[in-house]
This record gives structure tokens, C-alpha cells and sequence, in this order.
């Protein structure tokens, strides 16, 4: 049996993994929308150099068959205790997406159907402001749109003390599949 030295490269790998503490803070949607490149750059890193300790190829590639193969958007989440690998498999995901030119709005913390619409809305701005700047306006005009029609929703709710203010799943539900449609319609334009 040989015996090999291990090369400086190993050492900064073996550095790496050991610097690795397996849990990756997840951002929140004002992040996103914020500053979607810091955060897009941080998960991408954590991509690159996290090992899994569990095989999420088979998960990933339904995702990527899901997007790829169907004619409607694919939607999602994770829930799980902390520490279970929510962010790192959403990560892992989103990198594997991201090598194949999809754009995915990247793992965030939800506390409300407004998260939702901030986080689309952050990544997608970012993505067209970069990538393809034409289509800047189109999404602002999305986005007045979706938050008139909530205002408009709110005030006409407040009008009417018996009903509640809070919004049903089926709008939120219709409201995010139109602004997923929207968004895709808009990625495939480009």
C-alpha cells in the first residue's frame, strides 16, 4: 500500500468541510427584495462548497422534470423542525436549476402571502435589471397591479365590520399562480 501527502487543494477542501457547520441561515423576503444578489451570492457559495449528508439528486431532478416538462409553473415549500436541511436542500435545488438557466425565487422565510409576492418581486427585479432590462417596466406594472388590487381588497373589507380582513387561501392561491404565470410568461419572452 502507498501512501499519499495530501496536496494543499485537499487542505482547503478538508478546511472547508470542517468550517462547515451544516446549517445555513435561511434569508427573509426583504432580503430578497432588498439585495437579491448578496443573497443569490451567498446561497451559490454555500452550493459550491456544502457537502450533503443525505442524497436529494433523485428530489432534485423531479423538481427540474416538473419545470421543464410541464406547461404550468411548479410551486413548492419545505416545512420541517429546525435543523432538518430545509435551506441546504433548497439551496441544493436552486443551484442545480440555476446551472440549467431556470430562474428560481431562492429559499425565504414565510410569514405571510405579502413574503411571497416581495420575494418573486426582488428576484425577479434583480434578474431583469441584469439580464434582461427591457422587461423592468412590464414587472413594475405586475407589481402595481397585484398590490392595487390588495389595497382595494383591504379598504373594501374594512368598509364592512362583519367581514373578516384576512384573505382566503383560494385568492391568495389565485393571486400567486397569476403572478407565477405572469413572471413565467415573462422569462419566456426572453
Amino acid at each position: 500500500m502507498s501512501e499519499t501527502v495530501a496536496s494543499s487543494n485537499t487542505d482547503e477542501l478538508l478546511d472547508l468541510i470542517r468550517k462547515d457547520e451544516g446549517i445555513i441561515s435561511t434569508h427573509t423576503a426583504s432580503d430578497l427584495e432588498d439585495s437579491a444578489e448578496s443573497v443569490e451570492e451567498k446561497y451559490r457559495t454555500y452550493a459550491e462548497t456544502h457537502i450533503s449528508l443525505g442524497d436529494t439528486s433523485g428530489f432534485e431532478q423531479s423538481v427540474y422534470d416538473s419545470l421543464t416538462e410541464n406547461e404550468s409553473s411548479t410551486k413548492g415549500y419545505l416545512y420541517g423542525p429546525f435543523g432538518y436541511g430545509k435551506t441546504s436542500t433548497s439551496v441544493s435545488i436552486l443551484h442545480k436549476l440555476n446551472q440549467n438557466e431556470i430562474i428560481a425565487v431562492p429559499p425565504f422565510t414565510v410569514s405571510s402571502f405579502s413574503d411571497i409576492m416581495r420575494a418573486t418581486y426582488g428576484l425577479m427585479n434583480y434578474k431583469l435589471r441584469t439580464e434582461a432590462p427591457p422587461y423592468v417596466d412590464k414587472l413594475e406594472d405586475i407589481r402595481k397591479s397585484y398590490l392595487e388590487k390588495e389595497i382595494r381588497s383591504y379598504a373594501e373589507k374594512k368598509r364592512t365590520p362583519m367581514m373578516s380582513v384576512s384573505i382566503s387561501w383560494s385568492q391568495c392561491s389565485r393571486r400567486w399562480n397569476g403572478l407565477v404565470n405572469l413572471t413565467s410568461a415573462l422569462m419566456r419572452i426572453r
